[in-house]
């Protein structure tokens, strides 16, 4: 049975399907505390440290203002010391200041840490999410799509992070703080003219959000696609240097980006709309707050100057955050429409029309493995069943569908129709080990990519390099430190082949090492042979030949050399 990880949010509203703003506000509240969470798990001291950096700092910027209209009132009331007065307000005021501005940057390095963990951790699980995807799905996608969808996803994160820790949380602080000296200082009428500009600030705000959030979203999703168009480009970078295709590749891709500058124009359209509208409900609060105190407050001359200036300050510091509240509601709805766009790429799902997974069914018996070639390939009605002993051949022109036939019996393609493969072992535990055709390699050393992550032991690797004639490689050799792929170093396109070959053959061996986890192994190549010269390709179907006395094979080869015998079997396509 295959399972997946669900959308961490629900696709997006219909045209023309009505929720209310709770429901539709519900999964990027849940998006944020995911990304809450995630932090969390980080360091909770560390998160502890920002939040409180974070809190104090909009304290003090509030503070800031309070301290500079009282200190106008009392330099007015006693023009004696107004020089004392003055200095004491400014060292302090500066103080304070400096608190409110640099204060919660003095964590910065703790948020940083928070900040590149949580990231760390959620693309490596991210990786983990995408190689457990559906194959059906999975297959029609390419790995600079994925990657580029991990990235984007990490992107959206740390994003969202940024703005809940260092623009909605101090805003709110602040909005809160300003609130209360306002009433303290001003009364209720002024409290509930700060309170109405609030209001009308959110209400304009919302839907200009909700634009701008539409039109990122597909920009992004634009993104996504014309980034596999250039992909596919570049991978044609020999053919157009050949034959002097550039100028085409350049306009047509140029082409196919303007859908996606549309979705950016409109969408810097919306911020310039949201900046002026929140502009104004700023200036204008301040006005109607000054105009209040100063026409109908009440005291001396220095007690209103001070109110006045006090509450200039308290209105703009408190207010002045929203815009950055407002972008950053407008951030997190866009990060989290990216990340449910990604996800989507980076847990595949197929559609309903895609076919079926093989389903296996393994019982306890002699080892063996009953192959039904009629819904593995189109053009093959044999049912076969391979036992240890001789490889079992897969055989048929280019194109005949080989290479697709041992990916749906690996469980990595669809079938048409709904297959069971049958397997018995010894204790009813069997695995695959696999080449593909083309065979990847991991950046970083042969033994790094023969290990490939799992518990083989140093000798096992080199006697495996060494049989492949890769000596130069192993442990005591001369390039056992090179890398074998990436910018710092690369192989021969034989040399990765037998690298990738020793991998699977010290895996098969490994594994049926370990007779407690897998008694039997099921053990499939395709052309593992190809790219080779004629020694190197004898070793391997020794090499291959030695290994079907203890496990299952099944090989498809073009190898006109390939020791196929009389008596093997031999599925024809």
């Amino acid at each position: 049975m295959h399972t997946y990880r669900q959308y961490i949010l629900p696709p997006r509203q219909a045209a023309g399907e009505k929720e209310n703003s709770v429901k539709y506000l519900k999964p990027y509240f849940i998006f944020c505390a995911r990304v809450t969470t995630l932090a969390w798990r980080a360091s909770p001291p560390k998160n502890l440290s920002v939040l409180a950096a974070v809190i104090i700092s909009a304290l003090a910027l509030i503070a800031c203002p309070i301290l500079l209209g009282y200190g106008v009132q009392r330099t007015l009331e006693n023009p004696d010391v107004w020089r004392q007065n003055l200095a004491v307000l400014v060292i302090l005021y500066s103080i304070l200041w400096l608190i409110g501005q640099s204060f919660r940057y003095l964590f910065y390095p703790a948020y940083g840490f928070i900040e590149q963990k949580m990231q760390s951790r959620h693309m490596a699980d991210a990786l983990v999410t995408s190689i457990g995807a559906d194959p059906r799905a999975r297959a029609t996608l390419g790995a600079s799509e994925i990657a580029y969808a991990v990235d984007a996803q990490a992107a959206s994160i740390r994003e969202t992070l940024a703005t809940l820790y260092l623009s909605i949380l101090p805003a709110g602080v602040g909005c809160i703080a300003g609130a209360v000296s306002i009433l303290v200082m001003g009364g209720v009428p002024e409290l509930g003219i700060f309170c109405g500009f609030v209001a009308l600030y959110l209400a304009g705000s919302m839907p200009l959000i909700a634009r701008h959030q539409k039109f990122q979203g597909e920009f992004f999703d634009g993104s996504m696609r014309i980034f596999g168009t250039l992909e596919n480009t570049l991978s044609l970078w020999r053919e157009s240097r050949i034959l002097g295709a550039a100028p085409f590749l350049r306009d047509r891709y140029a082409q196919g980006r303007l859908p996606v500058e549309a979705k950016a124009l409109k969408s810097y359209r919306y911020t310039m709309l949201l900046h002026t509208w929140q502009g104004a409900m700023l200036a204008l609060c301040l006005l109607a707050i000054v105009l209040k105190t100063v026409l109908f407050g009440d005291g001396s001359p220095a007690q209103i100057t001070g109110t006045a200036v006090a509450l200039i300050g308290v209105c703009a510091a408190a207010i002045g955050p929203l815009q950055a509240v407002g972008f950053g509601v407008s951030t997190i709805a866009v990060s989290a429409e990216r990340y449910r766009q990604a996800h989507h790429k980076i847990a595949a799902h197929a559609a309903e029309n895609s076919g079926y997974l093989i389903d296996y069914v393994v019982t306890t018996g002699e080892l063996s493995l009953r192959v039904d070639a009629r819904n593995l390939s189109e053009t093959s009605y044999g049912v076969y069943t391979v036992k240890p002993g001789r490889p079992c051949w897969v055989r048929g022109a280019s194109g005949a569908g080989k290479s697709l036939l041992l990916e749906r019996l690996l469980g990595v393609r669809a079938t048409n129709s709904p297959t069971r493969l049958s397997m018995s072992a010894p204790q009813g535990t069997l695995r695959f080990v696999y080449l593909p055709q083309e065979a990847g390699l991991l950046v970083g050393t042969a033994h790094e990519n023969v290990a490939f992550g799992r518990d083989i032991p140093v000798h096992i690797c080199d006697r495996y390099l060494q049989a492949v004639g890769l000596s130069e490689f192993t442990s005591s050799g001369a390039r056992c430190h090179d890398t074998v792929v990436g910018e710092s170093g690369s192989v021969s396109g034989g040399e990765g082949r037998r690298i990738a070959l020793a991998r699977t053959l010290a895996a098969a061996e490994t594994l049926n090492e370990q007779k407690a986890l897998s008694p039997a192994t099921v053990m499939v190549l395709d052309e593992p042979t190809a790219g080779l010269d004629a020694p190197t390709r004898a070793r391997v179907w020794e090499l291959i030949e030695r290994a079907a006395h203890t496990a299952i094979v099944l090989v498809s080869t073009h190898d006109e050399d390939a020791p196929a015998r009389q008596d093997d079997t031999v599925i024809e396509l």
